[in-house]
């Protein structure tokens, strides 16, 4: 059975351009909520490996307008390289897209953890994730799909 190709993975490659902070916004890095079954998932994944699952938020005027989940390599992300940690999911509330948030909230991260190999896994048919990573510096490079065991395999 072919699969069709659903993702496109990038890695960080470094050395983004520094964006300045939008004015009044703040930061804040929690354990994820235990909302639905990808956090229950992902948290006892984590767990299994010894390591935390974390929620990155851009907090404007007392409200969360942006969201990016990072975890360690788990079994789920095999393919990602020993020591890797992936960004994602991410979501930007519709209101405030096209102000810059997605970005802001990856290098938010990067800078806060520094020495990490960064990977994302971005639908292919999302192109305004794809331009916003683009933007501090993640570059392509594969593609892969999702089984139905919720593993992502790397195709090339």
């Amino acid at each position: 059975m072919r699969y069709k190709v659903m993702y496109n993975l990038y890695r960080y490659a470094g050395t983004h351009v520094r964006r300045d902070n939008a004015d009044g916004v703040t930061f804040r890095k929690l354990p994820p909520p235990i909302s639905n079954i990808h956090n229950l998932l992902w948290h006892i994944s984590c767990l299994l490996c010894g390591k935390r699952f974390y929620e990155y938020q851009i907090v404007k005027q007392g409200r969360v307008v942006s969201t990016a989940q990072v975890c360690p390599r788990i079994w789920q992300l095999r393919f990602f390289p020993k020591g890797g940690w992936h960004i994602g999911p991410c979501h930007t509330i519709s209101s405030e897209r096209g102000h810059g948030y997605y970005p802001l909230l990856l290098q938010y991260i990067i800078e806060t953890n520094p020495g990490r190999k960064w990977y994302m896994l971005v639908d292919q048919q999302n192109v305004a994730s794809q331009r916003g990573i683009a933007k501090i510096n993640f570059i392509k490079y594969g593609e892969g799909i999702r089984s139905r065991w919720g593993c992502y395999v790397r195709c090339h």
